[in-house]
């Protein structure tokens, strides 16, 4: 893997790793039914701490947006 050094770069990276959390989601949907009570228990207990890390990650993607605001209105203004 090559060495990512723009933030465009990071994002679009950060973009596709987000559509492969989705395919966790399905896989977990589709194994459903076919889980003991303990670990449909445990899986249980995840959800919060996820919960928790989207909050996180909404909250930083607020603080780089803002960040970047001042940074691209040059850009933007071009268009």
């Amino acid at each position: 893997m090559r060495a990512v050094t723009s933030c465009a770069d990071n994002l679009v990276l950060l973009g596709e790793m987000l559509e492969v959390v989705s395919e966790y989601i399905d896989r977990c949907e589709e194994s459903l039914g076919h889980e003991d009570a303990f670990m449909a228990g445990l899986a249980h207990d995840q959800i919060y701490f996820l919960r928790k890390r989207l909050v996180k990650l909404e909250h930083r993607l607020g603080q780089l947006e803002l960040q970047l605001r001042p940074q691209s209105q040059p850009l933007e203004k071009k268009k």
